[in-house]
């Protein structure tokens, strides 16, 4: 069943296709909006067009790592505010507390269970449009 939040939009960001391509399925087949970038200088080039309500970001990117897309992030005023989930085939302890910090929805390891992904988007959508609100 789709509900208003079903209709925001859903960045990817993965450098391997196999992964990119796993996520964008299951959020397309759960009612969502989807866009896609294979590395962090064109995830940003998309969340800085405007329209991005969530970011689903692998960390280790080849040029233009996930932390380095975090850090863009956290500088524009205009990124801020969009909630970020990252995926990581690292130690996910380490990547918890490096994160902290950086204002992260959830942290998901690689190989990730499609039904933690679709809750932690959920989630995700939900604590931004309460943000949102409370903010007007």
């Amino acid at each position: 069943m789709m509900d208003q939040s079903d209709k925001r939009r859903i960045l990817v960001v993965d450098d391997d296709s196999g992964t990119r391509i796993l996520l964008l399925a299951l959020l397309r087949d759960s009612g969502f909006n989807i866009l896609e970038a294979c590395n962090g200088k064109d995830a940003l080039e998309r969340m800085r067009g405007g329209g991005t309500d969530l970011v689903i970001l692998d960390l280790m990117m080849p040029d233009v790592s996930g932390w380095d897309v975090l850090t863009e992030r956290d500088s524009d005023p205009s990124l801020q505010k969009i909630p970020v989930i990252i995926t990581t085939a690292g130690n996910r302890s380490e990547v918890m507390l490096r994160a902290v910090g950086k204002r992260v929805s959830a942290v998901i390891a690689k190989p990730f269970d499609l039904a933690v992904v679709l809750e932690a988007v959920r989630r995700g959508l939900e604590t931004s449009s309460v943000l949102e609100r409370t903010a007007a």
